[in-house]
């Protein structure tokens, strides 16, 4: 189960790590 602070900290990397992997795809397939 996750803590507030680890859901915080997941999210973070989430919102990180999302543009720098979908946006070339995006870039590419566009």
């Amino acid at each position: 189960m996750f803590n507030k602070l680890d859901f915080w900290v997941f999210g973070q990397i989430i919102n990180w790590m999302y543009p720098e992997y979908h946006r070339p795809k995006y870039e590419i397939q566009k």
